[in-house]
């Protein structure tokens, strides 16, 4: 598995856990993971941006995801499909640079494989595929 792919897995870890436990802190959060999960510097180094980029500009990417997401509220899709679609959007469209599309969306659909449900791939593709496009 490559750094990267480890990065975003334990970035989507953290940020489901944030989401599944509303009043756990931020940074109380990211101490835990950092503590419980043994990665190289340069995986935590990605994870800890993709983390914090996701935690600072939540409600613009959270924008782009509603916008995109025809019939489907946030409050709707599965935790693990919204903090994918989260982190992905912010590769996609706040991070400077931003990394390639094509890599992004095939990370996206590789993780959602392994841990969300089967027909998540089609709804997250679908939905990076039109943000990445605008």
């Amino acid at each position: 598995m490559s750094q990267r792919r480890q990065s975003r897995e334990i970035a989507l870890q953290a940020l489901f856990h944030l989401e599944f436990n509303k009043d756990l802190e931020f940074t109380s959060c990211l101490n835990t993971f950092k503590t419980n999960f043994k990665a190289d510097p340069e995986v935590w180094k990605y994870a800890l941006m993709l983390l914090n980029g996701v935690n600072e500009h939540q409600k613009t990417i959270d924008g782009l995801i509603k916008s995109f997401s025809k019939n489907w509220s946030l409050d709707r899709m599965s935790l693990v499909d919204l903090s994918l679609l989260r982190l992905s959007t912010f590769e996609l469209k706040v991070m400077n640079p931003p990394a390639p599309m094509e890599v992004v969306i095939n990370e996206a659909l590789e993780i959602a494989k392994r841990y969300s449900s089967k027909d998540s791939s089609s709804f997250i593709n679908g939905i990076l595929d039109q943000i990445s496009k605008s």
